[in-house]
Order: C-alpha cells, then structure tokens, then sequence
C-alpha cells in the first residue's frame, strides 16, 4: 500500500497565515491568526518556513521578536551569512583534526581520511571567502550607441 502525506492542520494554518505576510510579524501575531498557542505556533514553524520555500517565499528572523519576509535583495544578501557560518566551521575542522597526536600510528585508510578532510576544509575556508566581483559592464549592455566596426576599419585602412 502506497504511503500518503497530509499535513498537520496546525502546519496548514501557519502556512496560510504567513503565505499572506509581506512585512514582518510578530511571533504572538502569528500564533493568534493561526489559532495556536505561542508554543505550538513556534514548533510547526521550521516546517511552515520549508514549505514556503518551495514557493519561492523566505522569510527571515527578528531576533526575539518575530519574522521577516525577505525580498529579492535580501535574498541575495544570505549566501553572505551563511558563507562566514561555512569558514567558521571548516576552521573548527582543521583545529580539531590537529588534535590528532600521533598521526603516524593511524592506519593508512586513516590517515588518508584525515588528509582528504584537511584537505577539503581548507579549499572551503579559502572559497568562503571570496569576494564576488560584479563583472564589467560593456558600452552595448547598457544601451549605449555600439560604432559600426567595420566603418572604423575603413577609415583607417
């Protein structure tokens, strides 16, 4: 027999609740229109948040206060935070696989494993911290007057 999901009503409501923010709410808010506790509100609400992802609608979190929905621009802005989250942690791998002792009594399997993670962690510490740089914007992408090339070469030639 086939499996079938059905979300949970109090998920449902707080889909539908935060589907119809385009500011901020409180967290409080956001429990009331749901018709939930504060409690129960706050539970289902990692599951409401993937939900609407998967529509294409994030929002974002007000520390101790509520929730953010997050337009194009800020959007654009997470990959930043998350990127200090990702250096930050690669840094705690490399200190903690120099920790190991005696890394000449590991198996050979071992040590190869700690040399591939090392390894590994230390491309993403570097890459994590790449600025990106927006590219040059051409004379023809912004609508400027391209000149006629092969009347330019005529007049030198």
């Amino acid at each position: 027999m086939p499996m079938t999901w059905e979300r949970h009503p109090d998920t449902d409501a707080g889909v539908r609740v935060l589907r119809g923010v385009n500011d901020q709410i409180s967290y409080l808010d956001y429990a009331k229109r749901a018709k939930l506790s504060l409690e129960r509100a706050k539970e289902v609400l990692p599951n409401v948040r993937r939900i609407l992802s998967h529509e294409k609608i994030l929002f974002g979190v007000v520390r101790g206060i509520g929730l953010v929905r997050l337009g194009d621009s800020e959007k654009v802005k997470l990959p930043v935070r998350r990127m200090k989250q990702i250096h930050g942690q690669s840094k705690r791998i490399i200190r903690e696989l120099d920790t190991i002792e005696n890394f000449e009594l590991l198996g050979q399997d071992e040590r190869q494993q700690a040399t591939t993670y090392r390894t590994i962690a230390n491309a993403i510490r570097q890459q994590a911290l790449v600025k990106y740089k927006a590219p040059q914007v051409s004379a023809s992408a912004t609508g400027a007057p391209v000149p006629n090339v092969a009347a330019l070469l005529k007049k030198k030639g």
